[in-house]
């Protein structure tokens, strides 16, 4: 399982609309979505949303073009990451 995170860079919020976008472009990939909702970080500067499988290079840069005119970008990465701590 990945985390795919939206993270808004400038302006307004990220909205509803923007993991409507998302989760229907990833439908169109046939990149299966986690039926988890998404985790909405404190502001609406970022979202994420859990998918079954990796996208590609390419589909990543299909998403990420998506995304470019709203001014948000986004990073997949295993859901199971350690946690990092300050020593």
């Amino acid at each position: 399982m990945f985390a795919l995170t939206l993270i808004k860079t400038s302006g307004d919020p990220i909205a509803p609309a923007h993991v409507a976008l998302i989760q229907g472009a990833l439908s169109d990939m046939s990149i299966p979505v986690d039926d988890r909702p998404p985790h909405w970080f404190k502001g609406h500067k970022a979202v994420r949303g859990w998918i079954l499988d990796k996208p590609n290079n390419e589909q990543m840069s299909t998403l990420r073009a998506l995304f470019n005119a709203h001014k948000i970008d986004i990073i997949c990465e295993a859901d199971q990451l350690p946690k990092l701590k300050l020593a």
